[in-house]
């Protein structure tokens, strides 16, 4: 009844609008709801007095005036927020006036700017979309909506219930907790909602401490591969024993989960649910001597394999670790001989994971991304999809030429935003060149959203002038 109802008012709307064009993309759109709750969810998320700005113009920068109506294909670049922030010690961090944490204004404010600044050069119609758990919803919505202009945030629920894993699974999506915050670690699922985004060509997963610079992406955007993404090696050196046995870890990496470029899909959403549902999850050994993690495939078993960044590689990789998993190889050139060669070949239906440069795209600043003179790339002890001697040969190449930085591994210490605050830094520490590049490239973005957005910073980030003021006197 509910249904019918509801399918009534929208096909009322399309009988008034005029233009066709606009009607064929909204009825697109409604005909990929599946039930009573998909109605009620978009009709929550949606923006209906902006409905048909939204559709005709390129971009959603608030700064650009373009009403043309285009055939350009849509990108959503997306964020997740499952909590609301806290301190290690479980306190609630500090609050602007109207309530919202000062640390994610700062951070969320210069990565919408870095997104609107990229996108005027993107090939792609750009949207901004929040994914956020329904439960601190009233918390975040105006805010995101009306300061930060978010086209889009859609409630979420819990990926998979507690309830509805099987053990082992089950206790440690219970009790497993992220190292600098009293968050649950099995959160972080709430990222692969992003595949249920399909009205979007592609979609683009960010955490808040990542920023765009340089150029877009639009070669990623364009890419067949259905997911693409970095593979965090230095979460997980090869030969690394497990503290409770000598095991061997995860055959393959975890897939940072801070950004990740993906095609929606509802295969990949129900196949990754699956995994979870199933919930085998265990320490047990396998016959190669790693931890069994996800499926007893030897994947996942790791600081955060209970989430994304254990689930996704267990989804993509799970035909391929009987080949990895032998005892005359390291683990990172089992990676290089079967993974790539596997993905690059076996996928005639491009439902494959695809691994990118990490000093191009998600760039944590580790040595492999310090230039051959650093002794790490083009050696056997770089970690990277291509460590041949002539890519990223300097220092200065790699700035020039990388797009997405994330605050994060090597850089995690020197978060801006953080720094700003009073944040534990002393006078004279050394602070890693590639890590002082990003906080300038941080500050640059700071002060085009502050002279882009002169009427209304202060509804969205308030403190963000002193806070750029206070790094421009310490990083002169």
């Amino acid at each position: 009844f509910v249904v019918a109802g509801v399918y009534g008012i929208f096909t009322t709307l399309l009988q008034m609008s005029s233009d066709y064009r606009d009607r064929t993309q909204l009825m697109n759109q409604l005909s990929q709801l599946k039930n009573g709750n998909d109605w009620m969810d978009y009709i929550s998320t949606t923006n209906y007095s902006s409905f048909k700005t939204t559709k005709t113009t390129t971009t959603t920068n608030a700064d650009e005036s373009s009403s043309t109506l285009t055939s350009k294909k849509s990108v959503a670049y997306v964020i997740c927020l499952h909590s609301a922030p806290t301190n290690p010690d479980g306190s609630l961090a500090a609050k602007t006036e109207d309530g919202r944490s000062l640390k994610m204004a700062n951070s969320l404010a210069v990565l919408v700017a870095s997104v609107r600044r990229i996108a005027k050069k993107s090939s792609y119609q750009t949207h901004l979309v929040a994914i956020v758990r329904r439960s601190i919803l009233s918390e975040f919505e105006i805010p995101l909506k009306d300061d930060y202009g978010f086209d889009r945030v859609v409630a979420v629920d819990r990926l998979v219930n507690f309830d509805d894993m099987a053990e082992p699974a089950r206790t440690q999506a219970q009790t497993n907790k992220i190292y600098f915050a009293n968050t649950l670690v099995s959160e972080e699922n709430d990222k692969l909602y992003m595949y249920n985004l399909t009205r979007y060509d592609r979609v683009v997963l960010l955490d808040t401490d990542v920023i765009l610079v340089n150029q877009p992406i639009d070669e990623l955007l364009d890419s067949p591969a259905e997911t693409l993404g970095t593979l965090d090696y230095y979460a997980l050196e090869p030969g690394t024993s497990h503290p409770e046995g000598g095991m061997k870890l995860s055959v393959l990496p975890p897939i940072n989960a801070g950004f990740i470029v993906a095609r929606p899909s509802q295969r990949v959403l129900e196949g990754v649910k699956e995994v979870l549902r199933r919930g085998k999850f265990t320490t047990g050994q396998t016959k190669d001597g790693y931890i069994a993690g996800w499926d007893g495939l030897g994947i996942g078993y790791y600081f955060g394999g209970i989430s994304i960044q254990g689930v996704l590689p267990a989804y993509y990789f799970q035909n391929l670790t009987a080949s990895v998993m032998t005892t005359n190889r390291t683990r990172y050139q089992a990676v290089q001989e079967y993974l790539h060669p596997a993905l690059s070949s076996s996928n005639t239906n491009n439902n494959y994971f695809q691994e990118v440069d990490q000093c191009v795209y998600n760039v944590l600043a580790h040595p492999n991304c310090q230039g051959r003179d650093a002794g790490v790339q083009g050696t056997p002890n770089c970690r990277n999809v291509d460590c041949s001697p002539h890519v990223n040969p300097t220092m200065d190449s790699v700035k020039d030429n990388w797009k997405v930085l994330h605050f994060t591994g090597s850089c995690l210490n020197f978060r801006p935003w953080i720094l700003c605050q009073g944040g534990a830094l002393r006078k004279n520490a050394a602070i890693p060149e590639l890590c002082r590049a990003f906080i300038y490239h941080w500050m640059d973005i700071a002060e085009y959203f502050l002279n882009t957005n002169e009427n209304n910073y202060k509804s969205v980030a308030p403190n963000l002038p002193t806070c750029l003021e206070k790094l421009q006197q310490r990083f002169k």
